[in-house]
């Protein structure tokens, strides 16, 4: 994750990012919510559980890269299932999450931001 954003930026470029992520996210919940909760049809219901997993994990910005590819995937599926240009749009929020980076306001970040190392001199 490291070698994929040199910096986890913070304040407020890391409250924009965080920001990006939530909209993305609800986005994709709104997506799934809409219809195909009431057919029981096993792949209607393996996109929507995906769906609603991409959206927590923008939330919580945990493996950001994946999941804004996800996004943009699934809404680009969405286009051609629906004919509604509108997901074009919300695919495209995806590629610059996923290029973007998660901001210092993630998991991502605890677990693969930068350390700071400390390096003592003998006296």
């Amino acid at each position: 994750m490291q070698r994929l954003y040199s910096t986890f930026p913070g304040a407020w470029p890391g409250f924009a990012l965080l920001l990006l992520r939530c909209v993305a996210a609800a986005a994709l919940i709104a997506y799934a919510s809409v219809g195909g909760w009431r057919s029981l049809e096993p792949a209607l219901l393996l996109m929507h559980g995906l769906t609603i997993i991409v959206a927590i994990s923008l939330i919580g910005g945990l493996w950001t890269p994946l999941a804004g590819i996800a996004q943009a995937l699934l809404q680009l599926y969405s286009n051609i299932a629906t004919a509604d240009s509108s997901h074009m749009l919300w695919a495209a929020v995806g590629l610059c999450v996923a290029m973007l980076g998660p901001g210092a306001c993630s998991v991502d970040s605890r677990l693969f931001g930068r350390r700071r190392i400390e390096v003592r001199r003998r006296p």
